[in-house]
Formats: structure tokens, sequence, C-alpha cells
């Protein structure tokens, strides 16, 4: 079994950077388009990028079905 990093994003509920310029921009672009991939180097913000996100998401449409899909097959999500 591929190993799982549940220590991986951050914490919604404590003190974080809230990124709002990058998070509304995709925010548009997945309402527009539906879906939007994110790629980058390991260790750059990705999964909590995702996270700001998906509360985004949540906030704005409660009723959004948020689905994360992790395209390296070496890791799992754990959500």
């Amino acid at each position: 079994m591929p190993p799982s990093f549940k220590n991986d994003g951050i914490s919604i509920s404590k003190p974080h950077l809230p990124r709002s310029d990058v998070v509304q921009q995709i925010y548009d672009t997945a309402k527009k388009k539906q879906y939007v991939v994110l790629d980058s180097s390991a260790a750059t913000g990705k999964t909590s990028l995702i996270q700001l996100i998906k509360k985004k998401v949540l906030q704005e449409d409660g009723d959004a079905n948020v689905i994360r899909i992790n395209l390296n097959p070496m890791f799992t999500v754990n959500d």
C-alpha cells in the first residue's frame, strides 16, 4: 500500500495565509470550466491551496460536490 500523509496541508481552523486572490481566481475558473487541474513540484503548497479552495466552494455553494483526485499513484488522499 502506498504511503499516506495525514499532515499535508493546513489546519483551516488555525491562523493561516488565506491567499484570497489566487483562491478567487481558481474558484472563478472552476465555476466557468467545471474543473481545475493544479500541477506543481512537491512541497509548493498544492494541498493547502486545495483546502482553501474547498472551504471557499463550500461557503459559496453549500450544496457543491467537491472531489479531490490525486493523480500521483504513490500517494493516497485523506480528507
